[in-house]
């Protein structure tokens, strides 16, 4: 990859599907604003081989054991989401794969919240 200042630079920061589903109206809020205000940096940055994106993550496997069995059920992919998942999703947006990639939401949920 060229890049105008010889490095080039992958911004990806960690949301939250609250922000879409006004479960938690506050945290909603402030992860839908993370959100857009990549979605702007990513207008401005671009231009100069910088990428920014957004990781909205599902539930994950913190959640408390007498509630994972309920959630789960509640899953397509009938599992709660790990840092592996996260890992792999950050490792793409991060590499020269995902150069072309920004302003971008990635959506990691294991299908729940699927429209």
């Amino acid at each position: 990859m060229t890049c105008r200042f010889r490095r080039c630079y992958r911004w990806v920061i960690a949301g939250g599907v609250a922000s879409c589903c006004g479960r938690c109206p506050l945290y909603g809020v402030a992860k839908a604003g993370a959100a857009h205000l990549m979605r702007h940096l990513a207008r401005e940055i671009s231009r100069h081989g910088v990428t920014a994106n957004v990781i909205s993550l599902g539930l994950m496997d913190n959640v408390p054991e007498e509630f994972a069995a309920k959630i789960i059920r509640s899953i397509p992919a009938g599992r709660l989401g790990t840092p592996d998942d996260v890992g792999g999703a950050v490792a793409f947006l991060a590499s020269d794969d995902a150069a072309w990639i920004t302003g971008h939401t990635l959506v990691l949920n294991g299908g729940s919240h699927a429209f």
